[in-house]
């Protein structure tokens, strides 16, 4: 066996393989990546399926080669191929989630679990999901999962992300038919409904939909793309806290949600869209109640 004086030299030969096998295009690339035992050490031994004939070998082949003890290599399959679920989940990353400095660690944070377990499944991931306290705001348990992956890092780098994201963030690269799973994601992240009765006038219910973040200038990119999309315009204000939000009233915020609902298989909140459809429902009983009452008159 061949001894390597330090693993930098695995990640090189495994890099090669990537290139070789498939090409520069992140999108179609699907991963391995390392254990634990061997993250720590800060290199990320990403290879393409199609470079060795099964896992185990792989496996094997580094442990023989570098008596690196690669028996335990992590396996992760994510597909990069823009989707409806893919671009639900770039639309989460936008929000909750954070790229680490070190290029490789992605990290997603949200006080719903099932939030944090639908980005798992879409990414096909198994790492632990964790629990941290917060002493701001009425939730004071979130829900993480962090994971590395060096390739999906860098694509999501391409599209526009970046680290310390929060008030830099601009424009983003989300093709134009996948747009509306972005913005249910997002809508799902940090955005809101508001629907209440309005007691200034009889049968009058309020519905508002809304989008936050402390970059105006990514609401004013999010703006624009409605409105050349869905030709739906809403109203972007500084909303006091350090943050901006882009809101939508009752006809126009029914018009956009659905364009983001648009079947009953989608990726999505349910506690949210559960709220989204009662609050619709409302709104069509009293459009249905309007209708007999000027049809007698």
């Amino acid at each position: 066996m061949i001894q390597s004086p330090c693993l930098a030299e695995v990640a090189e030969l495994v890099d090669a393989h990537v290139s070789e096998a498939c090409g520069s295009n992140p999108l179609e690339v699907r991963v391995l990546s390392p254990a634990q035992d061997i993250e720590p050490h800060g290199y990320d031994l990403n290879v393409s399926r199609a470079r060795f004939a099964s896992y185990k070998r792989f496996c094997l082949i580094i442990s023989e080669r570098y008596m690196v003890d690669a028996t335990h290599l992590r396996r992760y399959n994510v597909s990069m191929k823009w989707s409806s679920d893919f671009a639900y989940v770039v639309g989460l990353i936008t929000t909750d989630g954070s790229l680490s400095k070190d290029k490789r660690h992605i990290d997603f944070t949200s006080k719903d679990l099932d939030l944090i377990k639908t980005l798992a499944r879409i990414l096909n991931l198994k790492n632990r999901i964790g629990k941290k306290s917060s002493s701001y705001g009425k939730q004071k348990i979130y829900y993480r999962i962090q994971f590395g992956n060096v390739k999906l890092y860098q694509f999501f780098m391409s599209i526009g992300l970046m680290p310390n994201k929060t008030k830099d963030i601009g424009a983003l690269k989300i093709p134009s038919e996948y747009f509306c799973d972005f913005l249910r994601g997002h809508l799902d992240g940090d955005g809101f409904t508001l629907s209440y009765w309005d007691k200034r006038w009889k049968s009058s219910y309020m519905f508002y939909t809304g989008f936050v973040s402390a970059s105006k200038k990514h609401l004013e990119w999010m703006h624009r793309r409605i409105k050349t999309l869905y030709h739906i315009e809403g109203i972007l204000s500084f909303s006091g806290r350090s943050t901006y939000q882009l809101m939508f009233a009752k006809k126009k915020s029914i018009q956009l949600l659905e364009k983001l609902y648009y079947s009953d298989t989608i990726s999505c909140l349910k506690r949210k869209r559960s709220k989204i459809d009662t609050s619709l429902g409302i709104i069509r009983n009293i459009a249905r109640v309007a209708k007999l009452v000027y049809a007698y008159v």
